[in-house]
């Protein structure tokens, strides 16, 4: 359970924090991202994590290609580009809390720190790790739409979950490679593990329309205003 943000602009989600590899930062490996890990109890029961996502387009290559230079050169970093410029981003924060060890709450809120209004999208994301795929001891597990406000998730070695969430429109498809994309080859499955992104950022067809997959999300849709934030909690429990 982790989520996703959109800005409207950007050609992918924003799904996972940006970094060079070590042989594009003229340091070694490094990530080209604002963000903070606020509080966290010993035990994790409580989290809260800050994320700080520009109003325009994100800049891969800018940072890729100005990075391009000696180590006795500094790094280009994301506050030299020009993306917080007048304050033009969200504050996006993320508070995980247990309330045991199989009941997680999680609860993300959107600031718009900028002096206009932005348009940004929400996705909080169910997803299975492939464990199937290579080990056929295991079969794919399953997630499914059983209402407009809860997401069921079954698995042998899980059992099964219930995903609580608020409005939104439900998104599902698998976590498989697009064979297609990736190697010219032929996808295994209908709905690949990035259809949720080109159905978001390209309006593509490529979600599974009975709501069911082995991935999902919940996509929301926002325009806030100068200042405007807007939090939405979420559940994850087990049934025995």
């Amino acid at each position: 359970m982790a989520p996703a943000f959109w800005n409207g602009k950007d050609e992918i989600l924003k799904e996972r924090l940006f970094g060079l590899t070590n042989n594009q930062g003229n340091h070694g490996e490094d990530v080209k991202e604002l963000y903070f890990h606020q509080v966290s109890t010993p035990t994790h029961s409580y989290c809260k994590y800050l994320y700080k996502y520009p109003h325009k387009k994100f800049p891969y290559l800018e940072l890729v290609n100005n990075n391009i230079r000696s180590q006795e050169d500094m790094e280009y970093e994301l506050l030299d580009s020009k993306s917080f410029n007048n304050n033009a981003y969200f504050d996006c924060y993320i508070e995980y809390a247990k309330a045991d060890v199989e009941d997680i709450l999680m609860k993300i809120t959107v600031v718009n720190r900028g002096r206009r209004k932005a348009n940004i999208h929400v996705l909080p994301h169910l997803w299975f790790r492939n464990f199937w795929k290579h080990n056929k001891r295991f079969s794919r597990p399953s997630i499914k739409s059983i209402s407009d406000n809860c997401i069921q998730s079954r698995s042998i070695r899980n059992g099964r979950y219930y995903f609580y969430h608020e409005n939104g429109e439900q998104l599902f498809c698998e976590n498989e490679t697009n064979n297609k994309r990736i190697y010219n080859g032929a996808n295994e499955v209908d709905y690949v593990k990035d259809g949720i992104n080109d159905h978001v950022v390209n309006g593509k067809s490529t979600v599974n329309p009975e709501k069911n997959g082995s991935k999902s999300a919940i996509w929301y849709k926002f325009k806030l205003k100068a200042g405007e934030k807007r939090a939405l909690g979420y559940g994850l429990a087990r049934k025995n």
